[in-house]
């Protein structure tokens, strides 16, 4: 098996074409033609993920963050890119491509909130890509504060933020990740509820103004649902070759 495989097979699922303009989603570390003996997939490539790697024998590293995101004006011996080419370890981002894709971190995260008939919702920003944003159902209603304990549970956080809605909630809007600036695009839905992973103070403030809920649940959280998924899309395509999840928990912590 060589890297192209395993590229075309992510191009096809999340196609790199529908990435933001703003992205650097693709081959990052490496070449086309390495072979590949094992596969590990990751949220994020640190230099934690890159030694775990080393260690196990990973020569591909499979990962929804960019691992460079900003033009490179050095190349210290310190930083992941730098380790990655040291130990041979090629690497593949899927970000925003992913976020958007059928079967991708929005809709991973519909599923570990157990939502029902979900459907899209687009990014007014960027009108001409696959809609990122998806909106489902609860399973029964809930107050603002029992359905922000019930998503600290489903994404098993140590903690969220969220802002008290007007209304009970039955239907929910979701994007993983920075989402705050699609609030307004929820609220043109008439929905009743927003999670996402990041939003400012002045989104929390219209949130409260407007009266929809709106829970805040950690970057990493709404986005590590995808990575047990994506692991098993790639076991099932690729049986021939090891598919291991880099273990991984959130840098951030709450007191």
């Amino acid at each position: 098996m060589i890297v192209r495989e395993i590229y075309n097979f992510i191009d096809e699922i999340a196609p790199f074409n529908t990435q933001m303009d703003f992205d650097n989603a693709g081959l990052l570390v490496g070449g086309m033609d390495e072979k590949v003996n094992k596969i590990g997939v990751v949220l994020d490539i640190t230099p934690d993920a890159v030694e775990y790697a080393k260690n196990e024998g990973i020569d591909l590293i499979v990962a929804h963050h960019p691992v460079i995101f900003a033009p490179l004006k050095s190349l210290k011996s310190h930083t992941v890119p730098f380790l990655l080419a040291k130990n041979n370890i090629n690497a593949i981002c899927a970000h925003t491509n992913l976020d958007c894709a059928k079967g991708g971190v929005n809709d991973a995260l519909c599923d570990a909130l157990c939502l029902e008939k979900i459907g899209d919702f687009y990014d007014s920003e960027f009108p001409n890509l696959p809609p990122i944003g998806r909106i489902g159902a609860l399973p029964h209603s809930m107050t603002s504060c029992e359905f922000a304990k019930y998503v600290k549970e489903k994404l098993n956080s140590d903690g969220v933020e969220f802002v008290e809605g007007k209304n009970d909630i039955k239907n929910v809007a979701v994007c993983g990740g920075s989402g705050g600036s699609m609030l307004f695009d929820v609220i043109k839905k008439g929905i009743d509820a927003y999670v996402t992973g990041e939003a400012k103070h002045h989104e929390l403030i219209d949130a409260k103004n407007e009266g929809i809920t709106l829970v805040v649940a950690g970057h990493f959280e709404t986005e590590n649902v995808i990575v047990k998924n994506f692991a098993e899309k790639l076991e099932k395509k690729f049986p021939e070759i090891c598919v291991e999840i880099i273990p991984q928990n959130s840098p951030v912590k709450r007191v």
